[in-house]
């Protein structure tokens, strides 16, 4: 019993001791459940950072009713390795797109979404490591580009 006791604490503190996550920084948007909500046709800014353990951001919004959904995201570091994803209500993907290598225009996703709440998730999965970003959601499909938000 007492050997149980041993390896069941000794696992503990290895896992204690364990460095940190890619989201050890990153505040309540790392997670689904804590999306920051995001307003329509408006630029809203953030950053991802894997150095700075900040690696995902989760955006959510709410519509009444079935449409397609338009989104743009502008990063300020066009060598950052970033994936940016739709989600319905039960996280369920529905659209996804990455960056490429030098990508100067902003990434544009479209995807349908139900109505009730939605989700976008923006995550660094390599390259520079970091970039500022500026993210819009438009209802309807959307093939224009609006101004660069830097």
């Amino acid at each position: 019993m007492r050997t149980l006791f041993f390896h069941i604490g000794m696992a503990t503190l290895f896992t204690a001791g364990c460095g940190g996550t890619l989201e050890a920084q990153s505040g309540p948007d790392a997670h689904r459940h804590q999306a920051a909500p995001a307003v329509f046709n408006a630029w809203i800014p953030d950053e991802i950072s894997r150095t700075d353990e900040d690696a995902t951001d989760w955006k959510s919004f709410q519509i009444s009713a079935a449409t397609p959904v338009t989104i743009q995201v502008q990063f300020t570091d066009p060598d950052v390795k970033a994936t940016v994803s739709l989600h319905d209500i039960h996280g369920m993907p529905v659209a996804r797109k990455s960056t490429q290598k030098g990508q100067a225009g902003p990434l544009m996703l479209t995807g349908p979404v139900p109505p009730g709440m939605n989700f976008i998730r923006i995550h660094c999965t390599g390259g520079s490591d970091a970039s500022e970003y500026a993210l819009q959601i438009a209802l309807g499909d959307s093939s224009g580009t609006p101004p660069r938000p830097f």
